[in-house]
């Protein structure tokens, strides 16, 4: 079963109208947790413009979902970034993207945890932990998508 989202409510947008806010319903989904691979923090791109500032404090943590995003109208191979509550909380930068999306795809799974950080009471700065390329390879290599 696949995740599935929906925008926030109007009243939970006010603040920012013009940001399509969304939510991931988890029941269900294939989630395949890669907290034990060799990783590098990385910051969460786009956080300001998914959340406000009280909502980073209140959804940074410490384990994240990353879920590709092969069908986002700006990047076919973006990868966002939720809390474990479901909300989207931002993006990997361009680059990660490219070059993380093909292997969580052949995966086949709907969303990877991944270990991170919140924000701290001197900075709203998020970060998420990403798999080295090398240690996700070998991951990927040993868990054939099923046909």
């Amino acid at each position: 079963m696949a995740l599935n989202f929906k925008d926030l409510p109007p009243e939970k947008q006010e603040y920012m109208p013009d940001i399509r806010r969304r939510v991931a319903t988890l029941a269900g989904a294939k989630v395949i947790d890669l907290r034990e691979l060799e990783s590098k923090r990385t910051r969460i791109k786009g956080s300001g413009y998914c959340l406000s500032d009280a909502e980073r404090r209140n959804h940074g943590g410490r384990s994240y979902l990353l879920v590709a995003e092969p069908d986002n109208a700006v990047d076919a191979k973006a990868v966002a970034v939720y809390s474990t509550k479901g909300l989207r909380v931002g993006y990997l930068s361009a680059s990660a993207a490219a070059r993380y999306s093909p292997m969580l795809q052949q995966l086949g799974a709907d969303a990877f945890k991944v270990a991170g950080a919140g924000t701290t009471s001197n900075s709203i700065t998020m970060w998420v932990d990403l798999p080295l390329a090398a240690p996700l390879r070998r991951f990927v290599a040993q868990h054939p998508r099923p046909i």
